[in-house]
């Protein structure tokens, strides 16, 4: 075996930038997420079962805005299991949240949600813009 061959066959270019990894369990995505430097932090997921990783540069994905916006709408559409939450932002929120942000109380909030058939989009987040319709 060509040692040097192998090496220069599968390195890596290092370069920090922003990056959004997956961690794999076979097919699913179990995992998303976001990271500067080209290898994502595995040993902060020794709680999780997977198989593969992979970590693609931002602006490999055909997106414009933000790393965080990416790694939002990555999280809605992948649903990945051991993301349980949403990284903070304007958009999605939990009741808590929104109770605070808005100074609403429950009542008000559920009867709201009701009323707009307002859906949670991840776990107990709900899109804010779904709650607070204009009538």
């Amino acid at each position: 075996m060509d040692v040097i061959s192998l090496i220069n066959n599968n390195k890596i270019t290092y370069q920090d930038g922003e990056y959004i990894y997956f961690l794999l369990d076979g097919e699913e995505v179990v995992y998303v997420g976001k990271t500067i430097k080209p290898f994502p932090p595995i040993p902060n997921h020794r709680d999780k079962i997977f198989t593969d990783v992979s970590i693609l540069p931002i602006d490999s994905f055909d997106f414009e805005g933000t790393a965080d916006v990416l790694l939002i709408d990555l999280l809605i559409k992948l649903l990945p299991k051991y993301n349980t939450t949403l990284p903070t932002n304007e958009r999605y929120m939990t009741k808590g949240i929104i109770k605070k942000r808005f100074d609403v109380n429950g009542y008000e909030l559920n009867r709201l949600i009701k009323k707009n058939g307002a859906k949670t989009i991840f776990h107990d987040f709900y899109d804010i813009k779904d709650i607070f319709l204009y009538e």
